[in-house]
């Protein structure tokens, strides 16, 4: 059993919860608030096992796991994740990041006490090992307490950032956390799962752009008549032909090229007329995944050749934190002054609009750079809100700004034909 921890938390309470939990497993637990205290606290000790929130002030979870997994002398202590981050994406982005295992907010004694026997039978062979030179030491297996397995498929995908957040006085908080709940698969009932997770969205997708079919059949009908039109400008033109037919068959090709963008139009706002995702959800999740691949096989179908635009928005809502110090959407009568207001700099708010899930991130990275109708996704972060946010003073709760929050966290779909 280790004997020695170390918990990085920026909630005074979360560490309290923690280190009297290690204690009665007869551990001795330092604690630390931000990634840089406890990068600085390892220069001088070498801990059994770290505990790691996820989202913190300034340099959040991630960014201190890769700092960790980067330097030799800390990349085989196990690291534990321990986050109140939701969904089998999250536990999947952490444990190809390097993480030792994901472990649930609040911690339940029985699973800590899971985690640490598996650390305890992989201690001996990891004190074996021994770095190559120039090299990192290996990297512990993943636990199988309330975590998931990733196939090796989705191995290399990177997590999210997390957003800076000021309250409405100006004060550096945390940043969003969500509910969560883990629970450990065997690999091939997480492919099943995966799989179900791909199919049922598409069962989704036509409930919710069922109004658009009409438009998508219009569309290839319209796509055949331009390919004719075309067809019939290359037969009739021939040397000789005067300057009326010349005229008359331009004219003819340009109104079809008219009606054709005019169609696109009309398919690009249906596309988006549900294009909101939720404030704690990723905004290229398995869902978007579902969409996106029912809109290319129909595209596809009728003829299109071109790019897909994925842009996405990013909302800054109003928060309010919880008994453990994790913040949360409060109700929509709650008054305006008391909560937070979460604003992100420019380069964390364009990573925030490019999470994906793992399965979505696959789904791009098997695309062919040939393909006639190729993917391009672009975070715009919170740079351009489609409905501008209102001063302050001039409304009563936290639901008329989130209101407007969540119009602003969206997908945007363009399609853009080949020249």
């Amino acid at each position: 059993m280790p004997r020695s921890a170390l918990i990085v938390d920026d909630s005074r309470t979360a560490l309290h919860a923690l280190s009297r939990l290690l204690k009665a497993q007869r551990i001795a637990a330092d604690t630390v608030e931000s990634g840089p205290e406890a990068l600085d606290h390892l220069r001088s000790n070498s801990p059994d096992v770290i505990f790691l929130d996820h989202m913190m002030p300034g340099m959040d979870g991630f960014e201190t796991l890769a700092a960790l997994k980067s330097n030799a002398r800390t990349a085989a202590i196990p690291v534990i994740m321990y986050t109140s981050k939701e969904g089998d994406a999250y536990m999947g982005q952490a444990l190809v990041q390097g993480a030792f295992g994901v472990l649930q907010k609040p911690v339940d004694p029985n699973e800590l006490g899971l985690i640490l026997k598996r650390i305890d039978q992989l201690r001996a062979p990891q004190a074996a090992a021994t770095a190559p030179p120039g090299g990192e030491l290996p990297r512990p297996r993943a636990a199988v307490t309330g975590v998931i397995h990733v196939p090796p498929e989705f191995h290399g995908q990177h997590g999210a950032t997390r957003p800076h957040a000021t309250s409405i006085n100006g004060d550096a908080t945390a940043a969003p956390r969500g509910p969560v709940g883990t629970r450990p698969w065997m690999p091939v009932v997480w492919r099943s799962v995966l799989a179900l997770v791909l199919l049922l969205p598409g069962a989704w997708y036509f409930e919710r752009y069922q109004q658009a079919e009409q438009q998508r059949a219009q569309m290839e009908h319209e796509n055949q008549v331009l390919r004719a039109d075309q067809g019939a400008a290359r037969v009739s033109v021939e040397p000789g032909d005067n300057d009326r037919q010349r005229a008359e068959l331009d004219a003819r090709q340009r109104r079809a090229l008219q009606t054709a963008r005019g169609l696109l139009d009309t398919v690009t706002w249906a596309l988006n007329q549900h294009g909101q995702y939720g404030f704690s959800d990723e905004p290229l999740n398995d869902a978007r995944l579902a969409q996106l691949r029912e809109l290319i096989a129909r595209l596809a179908a009728a003829g299109f050749q071109g790019s897909v635009r994925l842009e996405t928005h990013v909302g800054e809502f109003c928060l309010v934190r919880d008994d453990q110090g994790n913040q949360r959407l409060p109700g929509d009568g709650l008054s305006i002054g008391r909560c937070e207001l979460v604003t992100y700099p420019p380069a964390q708010a364009v990573q925030h609009g490019l999470r994906q899930s793992p399965a979505f991130a696959r789904y791009l990275s098997e695309r062919r750079p040939g393909n006639p109708i190729q993917i391009v996704v672009v975070s715009q972060g919170a740079s351009r809100p489609l409905v501008t946010y209102p001063d302050l003073a001039s409304i009563q709760t936290a639901g008329d700004w989130n209101q407007i929050a969540r119009l602003n966290q969206r997908v945007e779909i363009t399609l853009v034909p080949a020249p």
